[in-house]
């Protein structure tokens, strides 16, 4: 009787360990899934109003390539590549925007899929020729410059 005992409290408690962790799983795969879904509409928002020429789009982009505290590498670095595609395509704002923050670093992300690597450096140079800058407009402009040719050599 006492061994019947003894098993039954090792498989109640076996089981109740089990439940434990089975809720635990489940409370931190729900976490997992919002915090997902909350960074996949924060970095749609942020490129849909980028694309809508909105500067504070592109800031949004910025903060999730340089969160890895609230996004995951896979959203940072989407948010990296938008940035990229952005400076081809909408040039003007992209230096203004940026020329305004602080400690402003770039690295680019991968190209766009529509335009070859050989036109993404040439079509940027000619967005940043073709528009007078301010001094600190200049400055970025400056440097994007600089960093362009590292672009295609290391893609």
């Amino acid at each position: 009787m006492t061994r019947c005992l003894a098993i039954a409290c090792a498989f109640f408690f076996i089981v109740a360990c089990e439940r434990k962790n089975s809720t635990e799983v489940r409370e931190k795969i729900k976490l997992e899934t919002e915090q997902s879904e909350a960074a996949a509409k924060a970095l749609g928002e942020a490129i849909e109003k980028a694309n809508n020429n909105r500067a504070d789009g592109f800031l949004g982009l910025y903060a999730i390539s340089r969160d890895p505290d609230t996004y995951t590498v896979e959203y940072q670095e989407g948010a990296n590549d938008a940035l990229t595609e952005l400076l081809c395509t909408k040039t003007e704002l992209w230096i203004k925007t940026f020329a305004k923050v602080d400690g402003f670093e770039f690295d680019f992300g991968v190209l766009p899929q529509n335009i070859e690597e050989s036109k993404y450096d040439e079509l940027v140079r000619k967005n940043l020729a073709s528009t007078p800058w301010t001094r600190d407009e200049q400055r970025l402009v400056n440097d994007v410059n600089t960093k362009l040719p590292g672009v295609l050599s290391t893609k």
